[in-house]
């Protein structure tokens, strides 16, 4: 991973501000048009047909908007998915401590020096199932591995909540063997919502829990985040 594959703020931070001022503007309008029915009441009916309008524009243009944002992770799905040697098992958000963690394991100091910038809300890595790896990649139309994991060396696969900026949501923390050291990494997965932006329900992040544990033949007994027996 080089700095040119990191994403940043600037990238998104621009459709964020063209978001709110096209709120800002749509506030403005219907305010105006309010007045304007309020004054002309023969024309209310028309007056009330066009601020039906916005709503339904803003809604196409906010989806768009994140199709946009997330377009790298969506093409990069798109191009494993017709891999037939590979199944896909998640989309996950790339928290700092995950990124930190690549970072360290690939020895890869440019990608470590670009992380302090990176715009992790809107950065994603596709975890599959390539037979006897579990493989994260990263990419858009030319998917690039940036770790790689035998299944033989998946130690665990618990729930736990995964810290995101000011939140922290329902996740796994996956642990896993390199070199005689057990590693931590949290995997936060996404693919609900428009564009799949948003975190995935807690019945599904049960489901990928479970499906990691049995491709991993883990027999050892299930924790909760609190530490107690399943």
């Amino acid at each position: 991973m080089t700095m040119s594959n990191v994403p940043r703020h600037g990238r998104t931070l621009g459709w964020y501000l063209l978001l709110v001022f096209v709120i800002g503007q749509t506030v403005l309008w219907v305010s105006s048009m309010t007045r304007d029915a309020a004054a002309a009441p023969e024309q209310a009916w028309s007056i009330v047909a066009r601020t039906l309008v916005v709503p339904v524009a803003l809604t196409l243009a906010g989806y768009l908007a994140m199709l946009l944002i997330y377009r790298r992770t969506l093409l990069r799905n798109r191009v494993l998915r017709r891999n037939p040697g590979m199944a896909i098992l998640c989309t996950t958000q790339v928290t700092e401590p995950a990124a930190r963690l690549v970072a360290h394991l690939r020895d890869d100091a440019d990608a470590d020096r670009a992380y302090s910038d990176a715009e992790f809300a809107t950065w994603r890595f596709t975890v599959v199932d390539a037979d006897a790896d579990m493989v994260f990649y990263d990419g858009s139309t030319a998917p690039h591995d940036v770790l790689r994991i035998p299944w033989t060396d998946v130690v665990d696969a618990q729930l736990s909540d995964v810290v995101m900026g000011p939140r922290s949501f329902r996740g796994i923390t996956l642990s896993f063997s390199r070199d005689g050291r057990v590693f931590e990494f949290p995997l936060l997965p996404v693919g609900s919502g428009p564009a799949g932006a948003f975190p995935i329900g807690r019945r599904r992040v049960n489901e990928l829990k479970a499906l990691l544990r049995a491709r991993a033949r883990i027999e050892a007994p299930e924790f909760t985040s609190r530490g107690t027996p399943n």
